[in-house]
């Protein structure tokens, strides 16, 4: 399935197996989904913070307008009604691509 990946350096889409080993294999650990709304979901390293790695990716505001720090690589993919993980089509990708909204922060040291 089609995603997008976000690292500190870059964004780029890429093709990944649709099994929980390799999203876990791409984000190196346990995973933790964020729901961005009208289906679209963000995954991340649940223990990012924990394991002290050095970069935020991304900020997002919370339902309470709060800043979250995203720390290390992410992914962006959809979800089927079914709750399966469902890759992005080629619009979606143009879309997250080119989102003046989803910049990259800086990488910052945490």
């Amino acid at each position: 399935m089609k995603a997008i990946k976000f690292t500190c350096k870059e964004i780029k889409p890429i093709e990944i197996e649709n099994t929980l080993e390799a999203l876990q294999r791409e984000e190196g650990g346990y995973i933790e989904c964020v729901n961005l709304g009208d289906n679209y979901i963000l995954i991340c390293d649940e223990e990012g913070k924990l394991k002290a790695l050095n970069t935020i990716t991304l900020m997002l505001r919370n339902k309470k307008g709060q800043l979250e720090e995203i720390v290390g690589d992410c992914l962006i993919l959809k979800v089927a009604k079914n709750g399966d993980f469902k890759g992005l089509n080629e619009t979606e990708i143009e879309y997250f691509m080119n989102n003046p909204k989803l910049r990259i922060a800086r990488c910052l040291d945490v």
